[in-house]
């Protein structure tokens, strides 16, 4: 065995034994693709050894304790690159990959989404704090434990979506969904505007996270 993958091993080892029992660990791994590792799988990505080598000296063990799981363990944070995307930064490149897509590969095997966080540390890659979701379900993990900032619930007009514009227009209304903010038209009245934003929040936000994240100007409309 060489070197990286004694490493790679030992990594493995310390990930299902502390701070649990390894039944516990197990338990806690048994989601991930219905696969709990007996053993180093293959390396994924075309990685070597040396590579793999490389990556865990980028990894600092023994950070904050799970916020939800302690179960789990501590955090492992990402010392290696960051970048910027978009004006937020983005936790670790390593040959052109995620960070912590390539931890949980290294562990479990080539993702089949995205990797995502239970966590909600970006920078973590304890494979045991990792997931393969998608981009639902990390949105929807994300509200269920408030990860997800909240908009201010009213804007200026007194209603979500609505903003007051220059005469003859009256009012706008907008909405975002997955990050895309779409015009929804002009309307003579607040209200109009604001009935205009829920009908585009029970068509788009519905359907892009669920009808129990939608936040409508009138509820008791859409009960």
């Amino acid at each position: 065995m060489t070197p990286a993958t004694s490493e790679n091993a030992s990594m493995l080892h310390e990930c299902l034994h502390d701070p649990v029992s390894s039944a516990s660990a197990a338990e806690a791994l048994a989601p991930q693709q219905g696969r709990v590792p007996g053993g180093v799988p293959p390396l994924p990505y075309g990685l070597t050894p040396d590579d793999v080598g490389k990556f865990w000296t980028l990894v600092q063990r023994g950070g904050l304790q799970h916020p939800t799981r302690p179960e789990l363990g501590k955090c492992w944070m990402w010392k290696g690159s960051r970048i910027r995307k978009r004006g937020r930064l983005t936790y670790g490149e390593f040959k052109g990959m995620r960070a912590h897509r390539v931890s949980y590969a290294i562990f479990y095997g080539e993702p089949k989404g995205m990797v995502c966080h239970t966590c909600d540390r970006p920078g973590c890659v304890r494979p045991t704090h990792l997931y393969d979701g998608n981009s639902r379900r990390n949105t929807l993990d994300a509200h269920e434990r408030h990860r997800v900032r909240r908009r201010k619930t009213k804007a200026a007009s007194g209603f979500r979506g609505v903003e007051e514009v220059r005469a003859p227009h009256g009012f706008r209304a907008c909405i975002s969904v997955q990050g895309t903010k779409m015009h929804l038209g002009y309307f003579r009245t607040a209200e109009e505007a604001a009935r205009a934003y829920d009908r585009a929040a029970f068509k788009y936000q519905a359907a892009a996270y669920g009808i129990e994240y939608v936040r409508f100007n009138f509820p008791e409309e859409w009960q």
